[in-house]
């Protein structure tokens, strides 16, 4: 028997195309051609090998989160095609609901969280990552400052507020956004428009951060003259944002962007686990572990 030829024929039939069957199936294609970019998505194709990797299979958990499926990336990882994604995802209770509406309260730090405290940083609110963008004109101020309140009030987490307790321990809660202001316009004469000058009034931003009355996250909208893209400048610290989260944020704010410009209300869905409840996991896995 010619065993080569056979595993030839196996592999030839598993990644034929097949189209969705049903309406779970019809949303998880939808869900993985937006995020990988791809069309004619069977549902027998492996996720991996269309190009699918870590970061992008948290995309295809919070898309399928918004459209109602609790799932973990490593789902992702054991369901590798969309017929058996589709069909764990429909036999999946939701064991966990999620925080919704503004969320208020103290709660403890996580153990990254702790750790950073524990080094005594000088500049303990100047600790940030920040991503420098150029944007079209139609990407003006009324825009993005709809496109992003909208992003602060979906993820919680921008809106915190760190502060020392009685015992001179750091403690983080949840604050309301509504009396900060996280939206900075800078309108640039055309002889500030070079990069040292718009890198130097971005530092000032970046220094101007404090954990302390809530200013961890800002926007800064480089406004130029008509020959040039506009700039904007995002900044989060490092407290609230981490190198995978990025790629979260620039999706939901794209789709704000694109519901505003279609006349749209920005409709973000329904949240995902809040950080608070991630805070709450990593305490129970960990006195798991320290039991075992």
């Amino acid at each position: 028997m010619d065993t080569r030829a056979l595993t030839d024929v196996i592999i030839q039939r598993s990644s034929a195309y097949q189209a969705a069957e049903n309406e779970v199936e019809r949303l998880f294609v939808q869900i993985w051609s937006d995020v990988l970019k791809k069309d004619s998505i069977g549902i027998h194709d492996n996720f991996f090998e269309l190009g699918g990797d870590s970061i992008l299979s948290i995309q295809i958990i919070s898309r399928a989160s918004e459209a109602g499926f609790m799932l973990q990336p490593r789902d992702v990882f054991e369901y590798q095609t969309i017929v058996e994604l589709a069909q764990y995802a429909q036999q999946q209770v939701r064991d966990i609901e999620t925080e919704q509406g503004v969320l208020e309260g103290r709660y403890a730090l996580t153990p990254i969280q702790n750790w950073f405290f524990e080094q005594s940083f000088e500049s303990i609110s100047h600790w940030n990552q920040s991503v420098l963008l150029s944007v079209t004109k139609e990407f003006n101020e009324s825009l993005l400052q709809q496109a992003f309140s909208a992003l602060i009030q979906h993820h919680d987490v921008l809106n915190m507020v760190y502060e020392l307790d009685d015992h001179n321990q750091w403690q983080q809660s949840y604050r309301s956004s509504e009396s900060r202001n996280n939206f900075h316009v800078e309108v640039l004469e055309k002889s500030e428009q070079s990069d040292e000058t718009i890198e130097k009034v971005a530092n000032v931003y970046q220094a101007g951060l404090d954990i302390k009355s809530g200013e961890l996250f800002k926007v800064v909208l480089f406004v130029t003259d008509d020959e040039q893209p506009n700039r904007l400048l995002i900044i989060a610290h490092h407290l609230v944002i981490d190198g995978v989260s990025w790629r979260i944020l620039f999706a939901d704010l794209q789709k704000a962007c694109v519901q505003i410009l279609n006349h749209q209300p920005v409709e973000l869905g329904n949240k995902g686990s809040s950080f608070r409840q991630w805070q709450s996991a990593l305490d129970v896995h960990a006195q798991t572990v320290s039991t075992d």
